[in-house]
């Protein structure tokens, strides 16, 4: 199964998480793309706008896509990636609304938090 993370390419401490999560997928399940990059605008092409948080598109290129976002795609992540992963995984398991609570406190901090604007692209970037 390939998955498809979409992320603010603009966002220092998004491109960090990206890169932790590129490198912690050993099997290769994810794939990434900017959220303002040429494959949002396609698979996105029915919204008024294209979303402005994280989103997981699990099963991606199959009949089956499921798409998630904001907390919930944080915590599916860690599910899929397993091991240790699966500790914060959990926290999946609550209330969409207090899964996204900390996400929206994240978000407003996200641009402040100084981190490399900088990653290794490999061929699990896409457009």
């Amino acid at each position: 199964m390939k998955h498809l993370i979409f992320y603010d390419e603009t966002c220092g401490f998004c491109l960090r998480c990206i890169r932790k999560i590129s490198i912690w997928d050993k099997k290769h399940l994810f794939f990434f793309s900017p959220l303002h990059g040429e494959l949002a605008k396609t698979l996105f092409l029915d919204q008024a706008e294209l979303p402005d948080y994280l989103v997981l598109v699990e099963n991606f290129e199959s009949e089956e896509m499921k798409f998630t976002g904001k907390g919930q795609a944080v915590f599916r992540i860690c599910q899929i990636l397993g091991g240790i992963h699966m500790i914060p995984g959990l926290l999946g398991y609550l209330p969409e609304s207090w899964q996204n609570y900390w996400y929206r406190y994240v978000t407003k901090l996200r641009h402040s938090i100084k981190c490399c604007k900088n990653i290794t692209k490999d061929e699990r970037f896409l457009p």
